[in-house]
């Protein structure tokens, strides 16, 4: 792995439940040095799904994949991600991996390589998923994302915030007086 000011410019994460990875340069463990939001959100919503948890923890583990690299200038902007995440509902969600790998290169601009492998709890059985019209917005609490959600509420568009949890205050702040 190439190393650029003591950060590495690719890396190869894997997320671990119960078994380590040797060969990953970050290993990442939910309820250890990755916090997923999985209690507070299963202390919200009590029936919180196996798919639901999957996804808490593949959105952790992007977020702690970009924190823990710095980007290079210029031509080493670009980072690579290499992520191996056990999930329950490994059929789900490698169908949409490609997707998922699109999305986060247009928000990021890095290359991300998502990896699923299945974990021992049971997926989810096959649902009917309510035709809901409307659309969901990432909301960091910052002006660009306040204004969007702005503009798409008065167009009348029914809208969904997805966001983090930061310690930033100001940044609380104002995604806690939009909830409000």
């Amino acid at each position: 792995m190439r190393r650029w000011k003591g950060w590495l410019r690719n890396m190869r994460i894997a997320v671990a439940f119960a078994e380590p990875y040797p060969s990953a340069d970050l290993l990442l463990v939910p309820g250890g040095n990755l916090a997923t939001g999985a209690k507070d959100f299963c202390a919200r919503y009590p029936d919180a799904t196996t798919l639901e948890l999957d996804l808490l923890v593949l959105s952790a583990a992007v977020y702690a994949a970009d924190v823990a690299s710095r980007r290079g200038d210029r031509l080493a902007f670009c980072r690579h991600f290499a992520l191996e995440i056990p999930v329950a509902n490994y059929h789900a969600l490698n169908r949409v991996r490609q997707d998922i790998e699109r999305v986060l290169h247009f928000l990021s601009s890095d290359n991300w390589d998502i990896r699923f492998t299945q974990r021992a709890d049971a997926p989810e059985p096959p649902r009917q998923w309510p035709d809901i019209v409307g659309m969901t917005l990432l909301f960091s609490g910052g002006l660009d994302s306040f204004a969007a959600a702005v503009d798409k509420l008065a167009d009348g568009v029914t809208l969904q915030l997805v966001s983090h949890v930061t310690a930033n205050q100001v940044v609380r702040s104002s995604q806690e007086g939009l909830l409000h």
